[in-house]
């Protein structure tokens, strides 16, 4: 609807420029009205799958700044018998995510990207002058982390790419992050890294660590990846449903 309206006041420029920032306006709000719809459907679901639980430890890779589109993060906030480690590595989202957390010391915070192996790879990042010098940016531009440039590049018909940012991010496997934290037991597991979510899933220890509950975003995997993902879990018995973009897996005890 949104691209319609604007497809056709676009060839009225004394009409359409006054209308534009409306119209952006209109489509962010119906965007973040969905978005809010599409979680709160998540956390339900989270917890029916997770209350039976006296305590919790949850693992977050791709945490983003803790706040914005965050699936688990009223969850953490309201049960505060909650623990866990949240992973981000871009360093300005990291800031916020621990003032968003209050640097609590329920929680372990890792400035690092899960990788398949450890060391430093390069890492693609959006600046954030990004949101200053670009007029009507969504909210979500500053999720675009990846060790794929063009990953970036292909949203927002590549007017990001002044802004693109490339470092050399410190890496670490799965199993690393948990030894040098002592990590034993999982409940739940939420991963959000724009693409490399079945690297991430597959490099998980299903035998020894059964969370309860696994979301992982699928919508920027491969046809192959998104088969493996399910067919993953699935042998470790675990029940895969799509919500969005997203898939929530839960253990059948």
């Amino acid at each position: 609807m949104y691209e319609s309206i604007k497809s056709k006041l676009s060839r009225y420029p004394a009409v359409y420029e006054p209308l534009r920032k409306t119209l952006n306006r209109y489509r962010n709000l119906k965007i973040q009205y969905n978005n809010n719809r599409r979680l709160r459907k998540i956390q339900k679901q989270i917890w029916v799958h997770i209350k039976h639980k006296n305590s919790v430890f949850f693992v977050q890779v791709g945490s983003n700044d803790g706040s914005h589109g965050d699936p688990i993060r009223d969850l953490v906030i309201r049960n505060t018998n909650w623990k866990g480690l949240f992973i981000e590595p871009i360093p300005f989202l990291f800031e916020r995510l621990k003032q968003n957390y209050d640097n609590s010391e329920r929680f372990i915070f890792e400035k690092i990207a899960i990788s398949t192996k450890r060391g430093f790879q390069k890492f693609y990042y959006v600046s954030e002058d990004a949101k200053a010098k670009l007029e009507g940016l969504p909210k979500w531009y500053d999720q675009l982390g990846s060790f794929d440039r063009n990953h970036i590049l292909k949203h927002l018909q590549g007017k990001l790419e002044p802004y693109i940012i490339e470092e050399d991010i410190e890496t670490i496997t799965m199993q690393e992050i948990f030894d040098r934290n002592n990590i034993e037991a999982i409940d739940l597991l939420h991963i959000d890294t724009e693409g490399f979510d079945y690297k991430v899933l597959s490099q998980v220890d299903f035998l020894r660590y059964k969370p309860c509950v696994i979301m992982y975003e699928h919508k920027h995997l491969s046809n192959d990846e998104k088969k493996l993902a399910k067919s993953l879990l699935e042998k470790y018995n675990y029940n895969c449903f799509s919500y969005g973009g997203d898939t929530l897996a839960f253990i059948n005890d």
